[in-house]
């Protein structure tokens, strides 16, 4: 079960059961609703839940051969088709043979999806509508992928992403932690 608190203050909740995805949210008053995920994307494994700014809910998660984030609608219903260039979900040939350990959401809806490759953290910054790699430059002035290189041995449960939006208006930090 992985879970996240966004912006709604409902706590979201998901998993597998049996090769099938699931997922459900609890509100700030305790009710709670089962979202109803199609496995058209064909996941095995869930690793992490979110939802967008405009309630699109985010899984992470992998099939037989790939890692993937998939959106769906807000209640959940239906693949979101307007995301990752009309088929619902995201992929790269960094993600082949990777778990998506962690994923956070700034406010302006880009995504950063972290996993382990080899010793090192990779850090995906993501377009809002999962089109692929972000073209905006990471402070180290590179675009798509940061590669940290942390100086203990950690393991891919072990790594978290945090957004700082009070930082300011127009900016944020991204927290990567193992």
């Amino acid at each position: 079960v992985n879970d996240g608190i966004n912006g709604d203050n409902c706590v979201y909740l998901a998993g597998t059961n049996s090769g099938t995805p699931w997922a459900a949210k609890i509100s700030a008053s305790g009710v709670l609703t089962v979202l109803s995920l199609p496995n058209t994307a064909s996941l095995r494994f869930v690793s992490r839940i979110r939802v967008t700014s405009h309630g699109r809910i985010i899984i992470a998660g992998a099939t037989i051969s790939a890692s993937l984030v998939v959106a769906y609608v807000p209640d959940g219903s239906a693949l979101d088709l307007t995301f990752g260039n009309g088929t619902g979900y995201y992929t790269n040939a960094n993600l082949t043979g990777k778990t998506i350990a962690d994923i956070a959401i700034n406010q302006y809806d880009e995504m950063f999806i972290a996993y382990k490759n080899g010793s090192n953290i990779q850090v995906d910054r993501i377009e809002p509508n999962g089109s692929g790699l972000a073209t905006a430059l990471w402070t180290t002035g590179t675009p798509g992928t940061l590669t940290i290189t942390p100086s203990v041995a950690f393991s891919t449960t072990q790594i978290r992403l945090f957004v700082d939006e009070t930082y300011d208006n127009s900016t944020y930090n991204l927290i990567v932690a193992a």
